[in-house]
């Protein structure tokens, strides 16, 4: 099912009190969604339509809420700006990618995404019924997982 977020600022304005405008992901129960801006260098969702999810060329990633392990609700974390799962451990960048090792976590993938499109005025819409599993994790150090902004997290 397709769920309306609206645009960035209406994303940075329902949830004031984190620093969205940094890449902090927002949490929208309705459509069991992290919202997230891929590139905090630019303020906005860019207008267009990513069935894979990746959202790179939107400005934007919309992660499905379940862990890949078991299932349960990785949360953000402020210190270090990566999800964490409190059931078992599994750790994620901003955007989702899962940090590689077991120091990490069992997750045997990154979050899954969901397709997205961003139309003209730039209101974010998130399609449910399409999701995309995540990419295989990536080693702390390499490119393509962002490193978190503390050593200690939230878990």
């Amino acid at each position: 099912a397709p769920f309306r977020i609206g645009t960035f600022d209406d994303v940075k304005t329902a949830n004031s009190s984190l620093p969205i405008d940094e890449g902090f992901p927002a949490y929208y129960a309705e459509a069991r969604s992290f919202v997230v801006l891929v590139d905090p260098a630019q303020q906005r969702f860019i207008p267009g339509e990513d069935t894979t999810g990746d959202g790179t060329a939107l400005n934007v990633r919309a992660l499905y809420q379940r862990c890949p392990h078991l299932g349960c609700k990785p949360n953000p974390c402020l210190r270090n700006i990566w999800l964490e799962c409190p059931c078992h451990g599994s750790r994620y960048d901003r955007l989702g990618i899962k940090a590689d090792g077991p120091a990490f976590g069992p997750a045997p993938r990154s979050m899954d995404r969901f397709s997205i499109s961003v139309d003209g005025d730039g209101a974010l819409t998130i399609n449910t019924g399409k999701i995309t599993l995540g990419p295989l994790p990536v080693a702390l150090g390499q490119p393509g997982l962002i490193p978190p902004r503390s050593p200690v997290g939230c878990i």
